[in-house]
């Protein structure tokens, strides 16, 4: 953990649930997966289409998120999961149950977060299998920092 908030002191923001396809913090601005593949498959994670959980580690005291998802069958284009996401506060961030499209139960898919920050656009990406079954039960790991907050507001798009 220390390593990682040494890392956070000079980044943007981290995808810490689902698993990042990864994190470069000189490259995170490069769409569409912060310089990664988004195709990759390595680390891949069920995602309920009822609902799953998003959360990253963030250093901007405001920025606006947007959670989009792709099917790897079509990984160019993406589908938005959410309206936007305005969050304050700097430290960890989760959304407990972001649920996904019923027809895309079965199929593998990429996950998308997009922070417009002070710097620009933001990149990250995870591997996803979209599931069928109840919502995910909320990670340990899923909190709110003491300070963090969010609205959902309008598209950016």
């Amino acid at each position: 953990m220390l390593l990682l908030c040494a890392r956070l002191a000079t980044s943007h923001f981290v995808l810490l649930d689902p698993v990042s396809l990864g994190f470069d913090d000189e490259n995170e601005g490069v769409a569409p997966c912060g310089s990664f593949n988004a195709t990759d498959r390595t680390n891949v994670t069920n995602w309920p289409v009822k609902g799953a959980a998003i959360g990253f580690l963030t250093t901007h005291t405001n920025a606006v998120f947007e959670f989009n998802t792709a099917l790897l069958s079509t990984p160019n284009n993406w589908v938005p999961l959410t309206k936007d996401l305005n969050q304050t506060g700097v430290g960890q961030f989760c959304e407990p149950q972001i649920p996904a499209r019923e027809d895309w139960k079965g199929k593998n898919g990429i996950l998308q977060v997009i922070q417009h920050s002070p710097e620009g656009l933001l990149y990250q990406c995870a591997a996803i299998k979209f599931t069928g079954g109840p919502k995910a039960a909320t990670p340990s790991a899923c909190f709110n920092d003491t300070g963090t907050a969010a609205i959902w507001v309008g598209h950016h798009h």
